[in-house]
């Protein structure tokens, strides 16, 4: 867990108090796959996940899908370095605030809410072995279903297996 956030954490269901986080689900990638499913977690209004990588591959960025949809239904608009805006619509998944050939981490929070579009903002970075500095990513994009909350998410990566020791982890916010 992370320190800073700790003493926020709370472990299994029950009730839970104000700005308390429960985890919902917790996978580590190993082997030969290019997506990780945190299988069916509790709909919860607000949640918030990390990924923690040692090495993300080979520089493919990390996306989010929902409840298993791969349609259309996607749109994004997403930076690196402060750069300026890639917007993606229209696309089979959301991307997530990170892709590099090198350590790092991305974390992000998402509305979900089942009479609204879902939401959601990512930040990451990532180090790259002798760089004078660490790269800078950012994210933010919705799924554009109304009726359904998340009870799902799958971290994939198009054309490209996770490295081994990638840990997705998702909490719900109270």
């Amino acid at each position: 867990m992370t320190d800073c956030l700790q003493g926020a954490f709370s472990s299994g269901g029950g009730g839970g108090s104000s700005g308390a986080m429960t985890q919902l689900a917790q996978v580590t990638s190993s082997g030969d796959t290019d997506k990780l499913d945190t299988g069916t977690i509790t709909a919860a209004s607000h949640l918030y996940w990390e990924i923690h990588s040692p090495d993300s591959g080979d520089g493919s960025d990390f996306s989010l899908q929902f409840n298993g949809e791969t349609g259309t239904d996607y749109d994004n608009r997403y930076f690196s370095n402060g750069g300026a805006d890639s917007t993606n619509t229209g696309a089979d998944s959301v991307r997530c605030a990170m892709g590099a050939d090198a350590p790092g981490f991305c974390y992000g929070h998402i509305k979900n809410v089942a009479t609204v579009e879902k939401i959601m903002i990512a930040f990451g970075m990532v180090k790259t072995a002798g760089a004078t500095a660490p790269e800078r990513k950012g994210a933010v994009g919705g799924w554009q279903n109304t009726s359904d909350q998340i009870t799902s998410i799958q971290l994939i990566r198009e054309g490209e297996a996770f490295a081994n020791g990638i840990v997705f982890t998702v909490w719900s916010i109270t």
